[in-house]
């Protein structure tokens, strides 16, 4: 078996490459060969990550091949619309679903570990970077709350219009809801294409569930990686 990777290329050259079988494993690139060099090393190091966190995925592969690409889109910036590969058109039955849920708490596991022990002060220290860690860990959870947004009309969410809680307890509630209506989709729901134009400048941009999942742990894993440096 290989692991089954897919490319993403943004109209100014710089390149995602996705690791689709398994979830969570990307790299980015300034352009396409940059990121393809970079993609080896990072499968290896995501399936050490994984047995470090006790996640057995049925395949282990270090090959890879690129099954598919697509030019003009790849979200390297906030508002960059991403792009649905073939592989994600595939509706994930229930343990795959769950498969998803352990490698994303997996990634939340790493974030609470390297934030929680944060001073308020540490965490809203001013950075070179454009947001503090504190205004990182409000876009994971609005983000997350975007990802769920994108899988149809959820009245839920207007609990976090006004959300009363601290922080950390912010980002444990929208991760409740993201389990819960990920859990809740029927086989057909799963199976679904949907395009919502609130909240986004690309009406058009097409999602589903297998998406979403992808994109959730990407975009935590990538930001955990941001707040690593930071701290170093």
């Amino acid at each position: 078996m290989k692991q089954l990777a897919a490319l993403e290329t943004r109209t100014d050259g710089r390149t995602m490459v996705h690791a689709l079988t398994l979830p969570g494993c990307f790299v980015r690139g300034a352009d396409r060969e940059t990121a393809l060099v970079a993609f080896p090393k990072e499968i290896e190091a995501f399936l050490g990550w994984l047995e470090q966190k006790g996640i057995h995925p049925e395949n282990t592969a270090r090959e890879w091949e690129l099954v598919e690409e697509q030019q003009g889109v790849a979200p390297f910036e906030s508002g960059d619309d991403a792009a649905l590969f073939q592989l994600d058109l595939l509706p994930p039955e229930d343990a795959e679903l769950e498969s998803y849920l352990r490698v994303s708490q997996a990634a939340r596991d790493d974030l609470l570990a390297l934030t929680v022990p944060l001073s308020l002060e540490e965490r809203k220290a001013p950075r070179s970077e454009i947001r503090t860690i504190e205004g990182i860990l409000w876009h994971i959870a609005h983000a997350e709350e975007w990802y769920i947004s994108r899988l149809g009309v959820i009245p839920e969410l207007h609990a976090f219009d006004a959300f009363p809680g601290t922080l950390f307890e912010y980002l444990a509630a929208v991760r409740r809801l993201a389990q819960s209506r990920f859990r809740s989709l029927t086989s057909l729901e799963r199976a679904t294409i949907y395009r919502f134009p609130e909240y986004t400048s690309h009406p058009d941009e097409p999602w589903n569930l297998r998406k979403a999942l992808r994109r959730m742990i990407e975009h935590e894993r990538e930001h955990t990686a941001n707040i690593r440096r930071i701290l170093e």
